[in-house]
């Protein structure tokens, strides 16, 4: 592929796993404008078939870097002024999409990954267990959960 295309053909693809992950479009952009930057880097490495694949694992390992600081940070700031976190809170707790990802961000690793793997990624349980980490789905997943 054209050096001048990787934006074009992958841009919106890095986006949107990005904000699933982020869930607010700055740091979805941050991230998207990390992972292309990667992305140019290593063109010269990465197999045309492998590209897609490349892309979503380091789009992922990206955004839970992110997160990580995130988290991190969110708890300095907490802890210096408990009573504006409080109100952000309990504003951002009345719309149900904030319950799902507090429901997905509770989920401990690998089960987090599988599922933004799965539903979000759209990728298939044969896919995912072409993963190192997850040489067989059922591994992780109890069979009857799936």
């Amino acid at each position: 592929m054209e050096d001048s295309r990787l934006y074009l053909t992958y841009q919106k693809h890095i986006y949107i796993l990005a904000y699933r992950y982020m869930t607010n479009h700055e740091d979805a952009e941050e991230v998207t404008q990390d992972v292309l930057v990667l992305l140019w880097n290593h063109r010269s490495h990465i197999a045309s078939k492998a590209m897609r694949r490349w892309i979503s694992q380091v789009t992922r390992n990206t955004c839970l870097d992110a997160l990580r600081r995130r988290k991190s940070y969110r708890s300095v700031v907490s802890a210096r002024n408990p009573e504006l976190t409080l109100q952000n809170t309990l504003a951002i707790e009345r719309s149900l999409p904030y319950y799902l990802k507090a429901a997905l961000n509770r989920l401990e690793e690998p089960y987090r990954t599988l599922v933004f793997m799965r539903d979000f990624e759209g990728l298939s349980y044969e896919i995912i267990s072409q993963e190192p980490k997850y040489t067989t789905v059922e591994s992780v997943w109890p069979l009857d959960f799936l």
